[in-house]
């Protein structure tokens, strides 16, 4: 967990204003490097790899991370590849990542190739500056844009693709044997937690939904640490609630749970908008529940948590994905897992950031991605008459969950946690018809779609004033709106 600025004039003061921006990213060390004509800064937690390799073992190149490799010996190889401007070693990284490596007069901005850890920049004074967040850019410029996942950026080629989903769909070999896709996709992410468990070399935590995605996670994780800590949150009416008490029972983890309700959501609203960096309507919903069970395992000494976040886009989670062709449905969640960046990693990456708490999501290893582009479209929405989402993964785990959780019908995050229908009731009080009418015409790019959206751009709108920050909001826009 870090916060990294790099900006591409000689001053300390903009790079050391905006690390105090992102000073919840890292609450421990934080560094300072002028290279040259360039300035460049870190905040991390105390003790973090990245600190000590902004020091540099000399002083022509230094490299900050946002983010880990799972194998450590590549941050050896990082500097002298970029000094001899062979930037294919980005293809080689497994792990996730914003980085950049900075001589005195070359430097290298690059983003994993699923956009797990967030990155943004602007220009001041035509000299760009690059941070890890929205927020800490937007004080000095309006011209703020997201660095686009699994590129880089040098300012002799500008920006440069060095992974495509699309690519590696085509590449990868179809399974035609369910049996076979089966153990592969659960002996995929049995591998890519214990590859997480020996990098961190601490115990993980699991936050619990009482949904598929999140259980299977907990289901690799028990099955190689005891005594995993999970957590779940919901109002009193909360089916999540009931379902994840079921799966911390059937896997022996030692269980907490707490309950909100709509005052409590009301009071962190916007500390959740402010962190979040958005006022999609889905995603903020989503949020809330999120940012709560990400204070709660921090309050329950909780360092780092899996997370199952990415399942649905590889394996077909949403409803109305059942509605379309073969062809469109692969296309449609090939389009989905691109647009994860904006939507459930950056929430995912916001809210346990904004409480301290590291994380990672074992879906999105490149192993398990590539097991699940190798499995066809029709056995992930499976069924003629009653067709199932996600029914290959739910066969891979029926015998190690509750039959109630493995196929229980999906519902939104912020729906089964209780949160949907409690901020949408309240917006509808306090804003009027006339209005929402009025109001939600942002700009030619922004329409917002409800009170309840309205109610978040209000508060948006005081963090992030201009224009251009609301049409870098990510939308949830699937082919079809009925998820």
């Amino acid at each position: 967990m870090s916060g990294i600025v790099f900006y591409e004039a000689n001053s300390k003061k903009i790079v050391k204003d905006a690390l105090k921006i992102l000073k919840h990213r890292g609450r421990g060390s934080k560094k300072l490097i002028e290279k040259g004509k360039y300035t460049l800064g870190i905040t991390a937690n105390t003790g973090k790899k990245s600190i000590n390799v902004a020091n540099g073992e000399n002083n022509e190149t230094s490299l900050l991370i946002d983010g880990w490799f799972y194998d450590d010996q590549k941050l050896d190889e990082l500097t002298e590849r970029f000094k001899n401007k062979d930037y294919d070693f980005l293809k080689e990284i497994d792990g996730i990542f914003s980085l950049i490596i900075s001589g005195k007069n070359n430097y290298l901005i690059a983003r994993d190739p699923f956009g797990t850890k967030p990155l943004y920049y602007g220009e001041i004074d035509n000299k760009l500056i690059f941070a890890s967040e929205m927020k800490a850019v937007v004080p000095f410029t309006d011209t703020v844009s997201e660095f686009p996942p699994g590129h880089y950026y040098t300012p002799d080629g500008g920006f440069q693709r060095y992974f495509s989903i699309e690519t590696l769909s085509k590449r990868v070999n179809k399974i035609t044997n369910t049996e076979k896709a089966s153990e592969i996709v659960k002996e995929a992410i049995n591998n890519a937690v214990k590859k997480r468990l020996d990098h961190f070399r601490k115990k993980p935590v699991t936050f619990l939904s009482g949904g598929l995605d999140s259980s299977c996670v907990a289901v690799a994780v028990a099955k190689q640490v005891k005594n995993v800590k999970s957590f779940a949150v919901g109002n009193k009416s909360s089916e999540d609630l009931k379902y994840a008490r079921k799966v911390a029972k059937k896997l022996g983890l030692n269980h907490h749970e707490y309950k909100y309700d709509r005052e409590e959501m009301l009071k962190i609203l916007p500390d959740v908008i402010y962190y979040l960096e958005s006022f999609d309507e889905s995603l903020v919903r989503s949020a809330i529940p999120n940012f709560l069970v990400a204070k709660l395992a921090k309050n329950n000494n909780g360092k780092i948590v899996f997370m199952g976040e990415g399942s649905d886009e590889l394996f077909g989670g949403y409803h109305y994905l059942k509605n379309l062709s073969l062809p469109e449905m692969e296309k449609e969640m090939i389009d989905l897992a691109n647009s994860g960046h904006h939507m459930g990693f950056q929430r995912d990456d916001r809210m346990n950031n904004a409480n301290g708490l590291e994380y990672d999501v074992p879906f999105m290893d490149k192993h398990v991605v590539e097991s699940a582009l190798s499995i066809p479209a029709d056995w992930k929405i499976f069924g003629r008459e009653e067709k199932i989402e996600k029914w290959i993964l739910r066969k891979a785990y029926e015998d190690e969950l509750p039959k109630e959780v493995v196929w229980r019908k999906k519902d939104q995050f912020s729906k089964g946690a209780g949160s949907s229908e409690n901020i949408e009731s309240y917006a509808s009080e306090i804003i009027t018809d006339r209005e929402f009418k009025n109001e939600r015409h942002i700009s030619d790019k922004v329409t917002l779609r409800s009170k309840e959206e309205l109610l978040y751009y209000r508060i948006f709108k005081k963090f992030f004033p201009y224009k251009r920050n609301a049409e870098l909001v990510g939308r949830w826009e699937p082919l079809m709106l009925n998820a």
